[in-house]
């Protein structure tokens, strides 16, 4: 199955985050996938990890998202004041913006690092969060 990629970007806190929007040729499936990059990452992804994987779930027909955090690559804002807080508030509008634009029905949330927690964060706020997918979590504290 064939693929594409676009340039895409969407609003959050006053800020534009840029991302990359895979679609698959043929109608997407009911799921979405939003990677979250780590604190000091990018929409890549160590050693492109994110864009590789990304390009793959879409040629097997899911819409998958991947954006820069507030203040990280090319979205706007200052990272200095980056917290999970900000970045799961970036993470919650970017299942909006999948979701709305894909016409998928839930998401699956990949994070990676401080990713990781910011998808617990966001998968506690929205029900369309159907699935976790935690690479390299960090320990969460209390939480643990």
């Amino acid at each position: 199955m064939n693929m594409t990629e676009q340039p895409v970007s969407f609003e959050c806190g006053g800020q534009t985050l840029r991302g990359i929007l895979h679609s698959p040729d043929q109608p997407a499936t009911a799921t979405a996938v939003v990677f979250l990059h780590g604190w000091s990452g990018t929409r890549h992804g160590p050693h492109r990890m994110f864009v590789k994987l990304a390009r793959r779930l879409s040629q097997a027909g899911y819409a998958c998202l991947r954006f820069d955090f507030r203040g990280r690559g090319e979205s706007g804002g200052d990272s200095s004041a980056a917290s999970i807080g900000s970045m799961t508030e970036d993470a919650l509008q970017a299942v909006n913006f999948v979701l709305s634009r894909t016409g998928a029905r839930e998401a699956i949330m990949l994070g990676i690092c401080s990713g990781g927690k910011v998808a617990l964060g966001a998968a506690a706020e929205d029900g369309r969060i159907g699935g976790l997918a935690l690479w390299s979590a960090e320990a969460m504290g209390h939480l643990r």
